[in-house]
């Protein structure tokens, strides 16, 4: 787990979180690199910021069942989301890029105003590759390579990337 500092840019990393048991168990990150302090792009800041409104709807609507855990990505009554969730919606969009799926039924781990970008890449006949969480910061980092990112950005954010 990790402090974000929205108003600072930063999200300082102190600890993690597994779930042996099905529930969030709090320790102490693998290495000394791993407890660090990643810089928040403007960019991501914002969408986090909307994020944030979001949350704090679905907090007003839960009303006395939401518990406060201080969860940056909640479930909607506060709680920590499990880690398996990313794996299990990246796994639901691969599955519904196949054409012979996307046909048949919506895609609920898409937000609605994503949907129509990725309906055109499934449409065109290409089917997603299989993606797992860990491939997402290695699909970051070659897309910064590819927009030309200064070398500076690039290696700060493979300290982000952990890498």
């Amino acid at each position: 787990m990790a402090d974000l500092d929205l108003e600072k840019g930063v999200l300082r990393v102190r600890q993690n979180v597994t779930t042996p048991s099905g529930k969030p168990t709090f320790g102490e990150p693998k290495t000394i690199h791993s407890k660090r302090d990643i810089p928040v792009p403007e960019t991501l800041k914002l969408l986090l910021l909307t994020h944030h409104a979001r949350q704090l709807a679905e907090k007003d609507k839960a009303k006395d069942a939401w518990n406060e855990t201080g969860a940056v990505f909640a479930t909607e009554t506060g709680n920590y989301t499990h880690p398996d969730r990313l794996q299990k919606a990246l796994e639901s969009v691969v599955e519904w890029s196949d054409r012979s799926i996307f046909n048949k039924k919506r895609c609920k781990a898409v937000p609605v105003n994503a949907r129509a970008k990725l309906e055109v890449i499934v449409r065109s006949g290409e089917k997603l590759p299989d993606l797992k969480p860990h491939d997402l910061r290695h699909t970051a980092a070659t897309l910064m390579l590819r927009t030309r990112l200064k070398r500076y950005k690039v290696s700060g954010a493979s300290q982000a990337f952990e890498h």
